[in-house]
């Protein structure tokens, strides 16, 4: 865009110059020192993009230029042409840039008859504003039909970006075509071409159309040097009427703004004598309201005092009460105290009595043992000498002649006794 309005601005143009381009530039130094550029903007811009995209209204003027920096770079060129109903556009100018309408109108009229008659012969497609929001995925289908290309990048996730950013609602200045002739502003050169342009809505046009556009194209150039004294007058005029419709708006929004403030301050006054009046009314009854409760509060205060009278005496004689029974309490706790006393004295003095007695059973006890105990000593050696003895004997017997003779016998008799 700033490129375009550099290059416009070198030819002695600009976006808003509703004049044809002088047809002999194309052969200047301006133009070969600006294709270099552009050249390297290209290259520079979409390194080597598939599919570049160069979207910009003062290409309209500009498309053989562009078309030849395309070509060097290495890419076929094919167009896509979006037109908008005129009017809305003219409306859109004029309520950012300030241009009035009729000649918001005619640079309309100049970008597309330029880009059409700039395109023809070469692979193009025409659409509309309208259609692009109402159904962009048939657009883009017919689009690609009609120009032989490709967009690989059709994915579900692309189209959900783009719905995304087509809101219907950012559609403003809406306007039906079947309201633009009904408009005083719009020209027959101006209707003519949006319908035609709207015929060819979805394809590449018509030679019968393209002739009409090329009548009107010439009538539009041969009628410019008439056309650009009147939009000069136009744009004062309309600068003007601008500047007296802004004045004529402030002094209407400031005396209707001091008759609002007039109002409201004889409105604030009588308010403000009324809400004095009721304020007064008011305290005069809040006044006696106050009396009366305060007699009332007065009555309820002298009743209150013989009550705490009563309730003192009252409290005195509990007091007295509480305390004579206190010190009953406090007498009996000492004699209940000392009766205790006497009473672990005398268990005590019988549990040491128990002890005594059990100490002497124990020690006795343990007497009893200790000569048990002597005893079963005793007896352990009395059996030990006996044992003794036995085993002496019964070694005599195992050594003797007779027990020695006797062996073959008690085998023989043994041999016998074990069971067959």
């Amino acid at each position: 865009m700033e490129f375009n309005d550099k290059l416009l601005a070198a030819i002695g143009s600009d976006w808003q110059d509703i004049a044809p381009l002088d047809a002999s530039w194309p052969g200047s130094p301006i133009y070969e020192n600006f294709f270099q550029d552009a050249v390297t903007l290209l290259r520079s811009e979409f390194a080597e993009a598939r599919l570049p995209l160069l979207k910009d209204p003062r290409n309209c003027r500009l498309v053989q230029f562009w078309s030849d920096v395309f070509c060097e770079v290495g890419y076929r060129v094919a167009y896509v042409h979006t037109h908008r109903n005129p009017f809305e556009v003219a409306e859109s100018l004029n309520k950012r840039d300030g241009i009035p309408v009729e000649q918001a109108l005619l640079i309309w009229l100049r970008h597309v008859l330029d880009a059409e008659a700039s395109t023809r012969g070469a692979s193009r497609f025409f659409t509309n504003y309208a259609s692009q929001m109402d159904n962009w995925r048939e657009q883009s289908v017919l689009a690609e039909k009609t120009l032989g290309v490709g967009l690989d990048r059709n994915t579900r996730q692309v189209e959900h970006q783009i719905d995304e950013f087509i809101e219907t609602k950012l559609w403003h200045q809406k306007l039906e075509t079947v309201d633009l002739r009904r408009l005083p502003q719009a020209s027959q050169w101006v209707c003519d071409t949006y319908e035609i342009l709207e015929r060819w809505t979805g394809g590449a046009g018509t030679e019968a159309d393209s002739h009409k556009l090329d009548a009107i194209k010439c009538d539009f150039d041969a009628s410019i040097n008439q056309i650009i004294p009147l939009i000069r007058a136009l744009k004062h005029s309309h600068a003007d009427l601008e500047a007296n419709a802004m004045e004529a708006q402030r002094i209407s929004e400031e005396n209707q703004r001091l008759t609002i403030d007039l109002s409201a301050a004889h409105k604030n006054t009588a308010t403000a004598v009324a809400q004095l009046n009721t304020a007064v009314a008011e305290n005069r009854i809040a006044l006696h309201q106050r009396s009366l409760e305060l007699e009332e509060q007065l009555s309820e205060n002298i009743k209150l005092t013989r009550l705490i009278d009563n309730l003192r005496e009252n409290d005195l004689r509990v007091q007295k009460a509480h305390q004579d029974e206190l010190t009953s309490l406090n007498e009996s706790c000492t004699q209940m105290e000392q009766q205790h006393e006497q009473e672990l004295q005398q268990v005590q003095t019988s549990m040491r009595a128990g002890f005594a007695e059990r100490d002497a059973e124990i020690r006795g006890l343990k007497h009893d043992m200790k000569e048990r105990f002597s005893e079963i000593a005793n007896l352990s050696k009395i059996v030990l000498e006996v044992q003794s003895q036995k085993d002496l004997e019964i070694e005599e017997i195992l050594s003797s002649t007779s027990w020695k003779i006797t062996a073959p016998i008690r085998r023989i008799v043994g041999l016998f006794r074990k069971p067959h």
